[in-house]
């Protein structure tokens, strides 16, 4: 797939928050320690994969609701983008409450989300898990 549509620089950027979610933005699972890396891949071009950290349960009952999943990321201020369908890969680590790293790489352009539109959708949300944002902040 041609990336000329990453219009960011080579970098790796820290997600403020970042979640999986049915296409129908009807429910989803917020990820902890979510980020993006863009890097030159071996034909020169710049190549996106994301990592972020997840109970491997919680994306199975994802997938028990929908085969439809995106992943959806903010990256602060108006760099928000939802990556339809992209192509995840999860850890073997199914020990109840453990979060394993996904990896995840796009299948298609990202779509940018207008920060109104993120927080409006998130409000909509069901989320299986309590997203570290709501969480309290510890010292």
């Amino acid at each position: 797939m041609k990336q000329d549509w990453i219009t960011i620089e080579k970098g790796f950027y820290k997600a403020h928050r970042g979640y999986l979610a049915t296409g129908d933005d009807t429910h989803g699972a917020a990820l902890s320690d979510a980020a993006i890396e863009i890097a030159a891949g071996q034909s020169g071009q710049k190549e996106l994969r994301g990592f972020g950290k997840l109970q491997n349960r919680l994306m199975i009952d994802l997938l028990e609701l929908t085969d439809d999943i995106d992943i959806v990321i903010d990256l602060g201020g108006v760099y928000k983008y939802r990556f339809e369908a992209p192509d995840i890969k999860g850890g073997k680590l199914f020990t109840p409450h453990v979060e394993a790293t996904i990896r995840f790489t796009p299948t298609r352009p990202w779509q940018k989300v207008e920060p109104t539109d993120f927080e409006a959708d998130l409000k909509k949300i069901t989320f299986l898990n309590d997203p570290p944002w709501n969480r309290p902040k510890t010292a």
